[in-house]
């Protein structure tokens, strides 16, 4: 996933109890194309002075697919894979979530849903088996960019990014590629509201009829998360 660039460095003496870097003289490395999203690479750091060996290890989350995105005193993290606050459910350690001046952890899990039927929708929303697994069926195309397009009337931010549902399993799968957008518009006097805009295209050989789009979003957060789930309703 990296080259290393720079593998050494010397730092200069170090008093007992005494600590040291290498700000002026770092490693360095490039991340490869072709790099998964939001991969962790492990270094193993190598630590010799004289006589002296030791090792340590550092990791590092790099490519990330997800940008935070504020408007006011809102912040909710945009992610590609059709989630919202975090990347990583259940983990919930890709991204900040959404948080509103000093409340955090407003939104603990969240997803994007489409459908046709009972037997065909893709989502990577939690399910009612596993409340601590969720479907993966959502695939990064696009990671999300961050721009602040030019001449009025336009938004103060736009953030960009995009996803198909390529990993759900071919029974289910719709073939659909999503274009979300989400908008800040604080320029034109509209703080504190982020604007989501989905645009889905069928790449399929034959019609989607019927197509139903949601949001799965569970404010509650633990330990309340069971209360909300997915599950299909005949009604």
């Amino acid at each position: 996933s990296v080259q290393v660039t720079k593998s050494t460095a010397t730092l200069p003496a170090i008093p007992e109890g005494g600590t040291g870097g290498n700000a002026s003289d770092p490693f360095t490395f490039k991340v490869l194309p072709g790099a998964a999203f939001d991969a962790t690479v492990l270094f193993r750091i190598d630590i010799v002075s004289g006589s002296y060996e030791d090792f340590d290890f550092v990791s590092i989350s790099i490519n990330p697919s997800f940008r935070d995105m504020t408007s006011g005193q809102l912040m909710m993290t945009v992610t590609a894979n059709g989630m919202f606050g975090f990347t990583d459910y259940p983990t919930n350690s890709l991204g900040g979530g959404m948080k509103y001046g000093a409340v955090n952890a407003l939104l603990y899990h969240a997803s994007a849903m489409i459908g046709t039927d009972e037997a065909h929708i893709v989502d990577n929303a939690r399910s009612t088996g596993d409340f601590l697994s969720r479907r993966n069926d959502f695939r990064i195309v696009d990671a999300v960019t961050i721009t602040s397009p030019a001449g009025g009337g336009n938004p103060a931010k736009l953030a960009t990014s995009r996803f198909t549902d390529a990993y759900a399993d071919s029974a289910r799968r719709l073939n659909v590629d999503v274009l979300h957008r989400v908008y800040d518009y604080t320029n034109l006097g509209v703080p504190d509201v982020l604007i989501s805009k989905f645009t889905v295209t069928n790449t399929g050989a034959s019609a989607l009829n019927g197509v139903r789009f949601g949001l799965f979003m569970d404010f509650g957060g633990y330990p309340q998360y069971y209360i909300a789930s997915v599950a299909f309703d005949s009604t």
